[in-house]
């Protein structure tokens, strides 16, 4: 099941139900206004799943398990890469320490028989869970967090390239991380 950031939020100083008034900021269920990410990372490339693992032999007849989906090592190592790169020029020398809020943007590639003049989703496969499986094993594979139980909240969406605000403009992936304080 995949974990989405609902919009939960009330205005500042009303209960819910209520509108905000001219002036009033929107306070998130974390206790304030969203704070700027600290780590924001783009990565560039078709996105590949991260789904089942198919048992193999080696030569000398030992079993192994490898990827189903032969392109997840390539997109992992380019997800890793960028990230290691966001987080140098971020200066995060270390693995995120403690919870974090994960938003996430999958652009896919729009197929070209897919209308021009209108909005479309990417309602198909590959699942949104297992793009975010890959990204989220790539990003603690280059050290972004010592482990991605540390994530609590995360907000994923697969669009096609500039049908959302955050969509890129080919396909690819564009992630930001906040750590959550008390």
């Amino acid at each position: 099941m995949t974990l989405t950031r609902q919009p939960l939020s009330v205005p500042a100083g009303n209960t819910a139900g209520t509108t905000p008034s001219a002036g009033q900021g929107i306070v998130t269920i974390f206790g304030g206004p969203d704070p700027a990410p600290a780590l924001t990372i783009t990565a560039h490339g078709e996105p590949k799943p991260q789904g089942s693992k198919t048992m193999g032999r080696t030569f000398g007849g030992k079993p192994i398990m490898r990827e189903a989906n032969k392109g997840t090592k390539p997109w992992r190592e380019n997800v890793a890469w960028a990230a290691r790169i966001a987080a140098e020029q971020a200066g995060i020398t270390e693995p995120l320490a403690g919870p974090v809020r994960v938003s996430v943007v999958f652009t896919m590639p729009k197929p070209v028989s897919a209308p021009k003049r209108r909005r479309t989703w990417p309602a198909v496969k590959p699942d949104v869970d297992k793009l975010q499986r890959a990204l989220f094993d790539a990003l603690t594979t280059a050290g972004v967090w010592s482990d991605d139980a540390r994530v609590i909240d995360v907000h994923a969406v697969k669009a096609y390239p500039s049908e959302h605000p955050q969509a890129l403009t080919a396909p690819g992936v564009h992630v930001r991380i906040w750590p959550v304080t008390a």
